[in-house]
């Protein structure tokens, strides 16, 4: 049977014991499906939120066509010039240019995590942002420390207990676990389109994909998409012997700590 005519007689059978249209029972079947999936994300959003500790790999993907700069004001070229200044500040050799993606830890219940690209560490802590080479010593980025970017691990996660709206959007394998896929409405950023992925307790993905086009006259448009992703996976991993007074460097090939690479999807 093809989902569409399981729907149906999904729709037909409610009808049949509520007394209710077929049209209607269409909607409020459509309506309690939502209200389970909003349920659902948020349940999920608390426990990984309490979770002592999580592997978790964090991807930023830019993509601008025809970046040429814009010369009309508005929030494309905000947009475009945040993607290319974040972009020029994390391009240092062995950084793909448009792409960046590390692995590293997260303490959710401390509000605490650490990511390795590679070529850059970050450590965001206490409400604060450092980064930097691998290995520096965080007290010498005290002075260059700042409160948590938008798009950092934590701040994808600490919007969702909070979201109303979501809807079923299929599965998704996330690292050989196959999750249910939601597509929330979440108070991030304007024209921001967020899916999640959760299995029977945790979230296991966020996805953030802001995108941003504007004409120009006598030539093509200029589109802006950054996409965000943060995977979770091994919650209750043992972090008692991480450094957080250095910028982490365990994806160098000997650090006997080395977190899992991608296996993304």
């Amino acid at each position: 049977m093809t989902k569409d005519r399981a729907r149906k007689k999904i729709i037909r059978a409610r009808a049949a014991a509520t007394g209710e249209p077929y049209s209607v029972a269409a909607r409020n079947l459509g309506a309690d499906a939502d209200a389970h999936a909003a349920s659902d994300v948020v349940a999920c959003a608390r426990a990984t939120l309490a979770e002592a500790s999580a592997r978790i790999e964090h991807r930023h993907d830019w993509d601008v066509s025809r970046a040429e700069p814009s010369k009309s004001p508005g929030p494309l070229r905000r947009l475009a010039g945040r993607a290319l200044g974040e972009l020029r500040e994390r391009v240092i050799p062995g950084v793909e240019f448009g792409h960046l993606a590390g692995t590293g830890f997260l303490e959710p219940a401390t509000g605490r995590y650490m990511i390795d690209y590679g070529a850059y560490s970050v450590i965001g802590s206490d409400g604060t942002y450092a980064g930097g080479m691998p290995g520096r010593s965080v007290e010498t980025l005290r002075v260059g420390r700042t409160p948590e970017p938008a798009g950092d691990a934590l701040w994808m996660l600490r919007h969702l207990p909070g979201i109303t709206e979501a809807r079923p959007d299929g599965a998704e394998e996330v690292r050989g676990t196959m999750c249910r896929r939601y597509a929330v409405r979440a108070d991030l950023a304007p024209d921001t389109a967020v899916t999640v992925c959760v299995d029977a307790e945790h979230l296991r993905r966020v996805r953030c994909v802001e995108t941003s086009t504007a004409p120009r006259r006598g030539q093509g448009p200029i589109t802006v998409t950054r996409e965000r992703t943060l995977d979770l996976w091994d919650f209750g991993v043992d972090v008692d012997e991480l450094d957080w007074s250095r910028l982490p460097s365990f994806n160098s090939p000997d650090h006997p700590g080395r977190p899992e690479t991608s296996t993304a999807p």
